[in-house]
């Protein structure tokens, strides 16, 4: 989920450079260099055993012929799961709706890689 993370950022944000300032903006965003920070790259670690622990409990329900058709479906239960979260955040904080969709966007391609990986090696 952090390589995904880490490859598909630089492209969403090359392909819309106000992203890039609003992440700079330090009355939302933390600075980097801030500890806290340092979170950031423990929550896709979290977040894919928490998945993983997921796929054992629906794995019969998702249906597919090949373990890549499972991991997409899997990732659109995912996608459409965190869509609450992603109002609140855009309803909460002072950031762009592009901002929020890129967020979606990232989180729909690990729920993807999540679910191929899971469907592959946990049967």
């Amino acid at each position: 989920m952090l390589v995904i993370s880490m490859v598909v950022s630089p492209v969403i944000n090359g392909t819309f450079p106000e992203l890039v300032s609003e992440y700079s903006n330090t009355n939302v965003m933390r600075a980097f260099n801030d500890p806290l920070m340092q979170i950031y790259f423990f929550v896709p670690f979290v977040s894919g055993i928490i998945l993983t622990f997921i796929w054992t409990k629906v794995r019969g329900v998702i249906k597919g012929s090949t373990d890549v058709k499972k991991g997409i479906r899997f990732g659109f239960w995912y996608f459409l799961f965190s869509l609450p979260g992603m109002l609140m955040s855009y309803s909460c904080f002072q950031v762009s709706l592009t901002m929020v969709i890129s967020w979606w966007v990232i989180i729909w391609l690990q729920g993807i890689a999540v679910g191929i990986i899971n469907a592959k090696y946990n049967k």
